[in-house]
């Protein structure tokens, strides 16, 4: 995909892939703003970053925005990660301590 991202929902859950080299956390609003839409409902929300092939800090900055934001409203939030990919596995276990009842699947 380049330099380019693409983020589309279905159901509960927003695919995200892509290479995101945005330069602040705000500039990261459009990406995820398919989450932050089904986070205001009331299903469970799942985030599949296995497509997201780099994303720098300010896009982990804006996804622990995402977090808080799920923590905040108690609204399930599960991320899935590819497990052979060390910095997603690391930086989403990180965000895990913002919501501890995020759920992680490695897969």
């Amino acid at each position: 995909m380049g330099n380019g991202w693409k983020a589309q929902g279905e159901g509960v859950r927003v695919t995200v892939s892509g290479v995101l080299r945005l330069s602040s956390p705000r500039a990261y609003d459009e990406v995820f703003a398919p989450v932050v839409e089904r986070l205001a409902g009331e299903d469970p929300v799942e985030v599949d970053l296995r497509a997201v092939e780099f994303m720098n800090s300010s896009g982990i900055s804006a996804f622990a925005q995402i977090v808080v934001k799920a923590r905040r409203a108690v609204r399930p939030l599960t991320v899935i990660v590819k497990n052979d990919v060390a910095w997603q596995r690391k930086a989403v276990k990180t965000l895990a301590k913002l919501y501890p009842a995020m759920e992680v699947e490695a897969a």
